[in-house]
């Protein structure tokens, strides 16, 4: 009995945590079935990884029907449409025209016009590097069998751009038109060190992806930063 009475207090605390764990995740759990996060989810992962125009435009206009899907995951949606298929004009047109129909409020007025300023600020035309792996013949077979070595999880197959990139780096094939060195010193030497600056910040992804790169190389490679 004294043991019981002197245990009791962490046991409550114990208690309160899981229901405090409990309750997040039935929440959770509310949230992603009632938005559709889980298709949602799915057809970003095809929009970031495949190239199927018939596909990918089917997908997306099915989601934008359903009232389910809040207006900012449609917005999210469109704006990677138009990254990876902006040369279809029409099919573009039609997109926009469904979030313009579906903005109610000043806000989604202003975030309907979204995923037309991302291809001004992010389209083939202004940014660098290859961002989809298809610039050139030898990408796009590559791409085309990285998800044949192994079976996918659908929703999380999306691997940032810096992948490929420290990859090249390390391995001195770093493209010298996209990512130029101030001189030829470094080029072609190894490394102990890599710092890794993005102009307007980084992702969570990419800050994972950087983390599960050192922790592979270890001791034995160059200790990457971001």
């Amino acid at each position: 009995m004294q043991k019981f009475v002197e245990q009791y207090p962490e046991l409550k605390t114990f208690q309160g945590n899981v229901s405090k764990h409990v309750a997040v995740m039935v929440e959770m759990n509310r949230k992603v079935k009632e938005e559709k996060l889980m298709a949602v989810s799915e057809a970003e992962q095809n929009l970031a990884c495949d190239h199927d125009h018939s596909k990918a435009i089917t997908e997306i206009m099915r989601l934008l029907g359903d009232s389910s899907v809040t207006f900012v995951r449609k917005v999210c949606m469109a704006s990677l449409y138009h990254l990876r298929y902006e040369k279809h004009r029409n099919e573009m047109s039609t997109v926009r025209s469904v979030l313009k129909e579906q903005a109610k409020t000043i806000e989604e007025k202003r975030m309907a016009r979204f995923s037309d300023e991302i291809v001004k600020y992010a389209g083939a035309s202004v940014r660098g590097g290859d961002l989809y792996r298809n610039r050139g013949f030898l990408s796009m077979v590559k791409n085309a069998f990285s998800g044949l070595s192994e079976i996918e999880n659908v929703y999380t197959r999306y691997k940032p751009l810096l992948s490929s990139v420290l990859d090249s780096l390390l391995k001195n094939k770093l493209g010298m038109n996209d990512y130029p060195f101030m001189d030829a010193v470094g080029q072609g030497r190894n490394m102990d060190k890599v710092f890794v600056y993005v102009i307007g910040g980084t992702t969570y992804s990419e800050a994972a992806l950087v983390s599960e790169m050192n922790k592979a190389s270890g001791a034995s490679g160059p200790q990457k930063n971001l």
